[in-house]
């Protein structure tokens, strides 16, 4: 990403890769630069895997990665002093059979610009993949088992520990999501989240002042243990070929003990729908406009919100290469 006006340049990627060397298996590559690995489950807009690495090296295979380097200091802006999250080296492993992958990441952090004392954590993941929609429907799915010490569960398999983790900490998480193929003219992609989280006393009760700028509500920490269960379904519905389409949302999730603080507890959910226009599909190029309205809602502890619910008008356009 280029800015315009401070002249300032970002890549999310940037690394050169090699290949074909004589001492390297047939299909294998190394790496070396600045890389992002990430596995997505698309309607929670959630990571369940996010690997940023600005300076390291790595190989990669069929059958095997391993990729190495450090990630630097996050600011919460290009002139505020406070910083998200220190220096961090990490390792990050997947080893592939068939249609089962298990992975590992390692993470520690090597300054401490909050003073919060250093840290590192551990997350191991297995992989499921699957032809089918958990075998008993046309369309593809995978089943994802996730566990790590030192990290809360929304960092599991990330370059992230933040200050909200401590070293005592225990988390979880299953998930799946797929799609179905069994209608024509319509896509069903149902996903599923199961995170438990086992704490130890939290050395920050308050937020960091980056979170406390750009979030409204309780944000207060504690120790409790927390259960997060998230379900939800994505619909797209072909009206005229690939140009028109209609997009149904619907999320639902049910928190215990929201951020650790006994009795945060409930509900929240969103309901969206809206139209999305592709104008052309060229050989690299893909431009798609969309627009959505939204109701969501539920309980304030869970949701943050200032009210019991309320309505959205979003818009979104993008230029796929």
């Amino acid at each position: 990403m280029v800015g315009y006006g401070d002249k300032t340049v970002e890549t999310a990627q940037n690394y050169g890769r090699f290949g074909g060397l004589f001492f390297l298996p047939e299909g294998a590559n190394i790496w070396a630069g600045r890389r992002y690995l990430d596995q997505r489950i698309n309607i929670f807009a959630y990571n369940t895997k996010e690997v940023h690495i600005d300076s390291g090296l790595g190989y990669n295979s069929k059958n095997f990665d391993l990729n190495v380097g450090t990630d630097q200091i996050d600011w919460s802006s290009d002139t505020a002093p406070q910083a998200i999250e220190g220096s961090r080296r990490i390792v990050d492993m997947a080893y592939r059979i068939d249609q089962t992958e298990l992975g590992m990441t390692y993470v520690k952090e090597i300054d401490d610009p909050l003073g919060t004392g250093k840290q590192k954590a551990i997350s191991f993941s297995a992989k499921y993949s699957m032809p089918s929609f958990w075998g008993v429907a046309k369309g593809q799915s995978t089943v994802k088992l996730q566990y790590g010490k030192g990290v809360i569960a929304p960092y599991l398999n990330t370059s992230r520990i933040t200050v909200l983790s401590e070293e005592g900490d225990c988390s979880m998480r299953f998930s799946t999501d797929g799609n179905l193929t069994l209608f024509d003219d319509f896509a069903v992609s149902p996903a599923f989240i199961y995170e438990y989280i086992t704490s130890v006393k939290k050395l920050l009760t308050e937020p960091p002042l980056y979170l406390i700028q750009v979030i409204q509500g309780d944000m207060t920490y504690g120790s409790a243990n927390e259960t997060g269960i998230f379900t939800g379904v994505n619909v797209k519905q072909n009206i005229h070929h690939q140009n028109l389409s209609m997009l149904y949302e619907v999320m639902v999730n049910n928190t215990i003990n929201k951020n650790g603080v006994e009795g945060a507890s409930g509900v929240g959910y969103k309901i969206a729908a809206g139209p999305a226009l592709q104008l052309d599909v060229l050989p690299y190029v893909a431009p798609i406009l969309s627009l959505t309205v939204t109701y969501a809602g539920g309980d304030k502890e869970v949701t943050l919100l200032p009210e019991d619910s309320e309505w959205r008008v979003g818009y979104r356009m993008e230029v796929w290469f």
